[in-house]
C-alpha cells in the first residue's frame, strides 16, 4: 500500500495494516529499556482529536490524523511496559502487555497480562452487564502458550510510527462502520462513543443549570435593586 493509492476509511485502515501491528515475536526480540515510537488504537483513540477535530471525508496524511495516538513505549521486561504520551500532556503509566484474544471467542479481545504472566479469560467472554452462559469454564493460558504471531497491544493494536509513513491517506466518515470491519473496531468505537456522549450530555446540562442559575441570580439582584430605588422615591416624594 502506497501514499498514491486511495485514501482509507479509518477502521479499514487500521485493519488493512494488521499484519504490521506488533507481535509476542516483537517482544521476544526487544531487551529492558528499550523505546518503541508507536501509535497506539486503544477502545477510544477516536476521542483524542478524530471525533471533534477531523473533517468527515477529507483525506489526511496518516502521521498528522493518528498524530494525537502517537506514544513512546518503554520495555521494562517481563511482558510489562511503560507508555508516555507523546501529545503534549505529558500522560504515562506502567502497565502490563495486552494480548489479542479474538480466537478465543471473547467478547473483550484485548486482555492484559496478570503478574503470573497469565491471561484469565473470566468477565471479558460476555459482554459487561450480561451473565456468563452455562456451562462456561475459566479459561488460564500463559503467554508462551499463544501462537507467537499473535498481536500484542493496550486496549488495541499497536503498530511502529514509521509504519505510517508509507501507508495511504486516511479519513473519518461520520456514521460509517462497515461491514467487513471486526467486532474489535465495530465495539471499541460504539462504546468509546457512547461514553463520550453521555459525557458530553452531563457537560451540556451542567452549563445550562449554571447558566440558569446565573440568570435567576441576575433578576433577583436587578429586582432588589429596584425595590430599593422605589423606597427611596417613596420616602423623598413623601419629604
Amino acid at each position: 500500500m502506497s501514499n498514491d493509492e486511495k485514501s482509507l476509511e479509518m477502521y479499514d485502515f487500521i485493519e488493512q495494516c494488521k499484519d504490521n501491528h506488533l507481535t509476542i515475536n516483537d517482544i521476544l526480540d526487544l531487551s529492558a529499556g528499550d523505546k518503541l515510537d508507536v501509535v497506539i488504537w486503544d477502545r477510544n483513540f477516536e476521542e483524542y482529536w478524530i471525533w471533534n477535530k477531523a473533517k468527515s471525508n477529507k483525506p489526511y496524511d496518516p502521521q498528522i490524523f493518528f498524530g494525537p495516538n502517537r506514544w513512546t513505549i518503554i520495555y521494562k521486561g517481563d511482558m510489562e511496559w511503560t507508555i508516555i504520551s507523546e501529545a503534549g500532556e505529558g500522560e504515562s503509566f506502567d502497565h502490563p502487555v495486552h494480548l489479542n484474544t479474538e480466537h478465543l471467542n471473547t467478547y473483550m479481545i484485548w486482555v492484559g497480562l496478570e503478574n503470573d504472566g497469565m491471561v484469565h479469560i473470566e468477565y471479558e467472554i460476555i459482554k459487561e452487564g450480561n451473565k456468563i452462559p452455562k456451562g462456561w469454564i475459566e479459561t488460564h493460558i500463559h503467554w508462551k502458550d499463544f501462537p507467537k504471531t499473535t498481536r500484542v497491544g493496550w486496549r488495541g493494536p499497536i503498530m511502529l510510527w514509521k509504519k505510517l509513513e508509507k501507508l495511504a491517506k486516511v479519513y473519518y466518515k461520520k456514521g460509517y462502520y462497515p461491514e467487513e470491519s471486526t467486532k474489535e473496531t465495530k465495539k471499541k468505537s460504539t462504546m468509546a462513543r457512547n461514553k463520550s456522549r453521555k459525557r458530553k450530555g452531563r457537560k451540556k446540562r451542567r452549563s445550562k443549570s449554571r447558566s440558569r442559575k446565573g440568570v435567576k441570580k441576575t433578576k433577583s439582584k436587578r429586582s432588589s435593586k429596584s425595590k430599593s430605588k422605589k423606597k427611596t422615591t417613596n420616602k423623598k416624594t413623601n419629604q
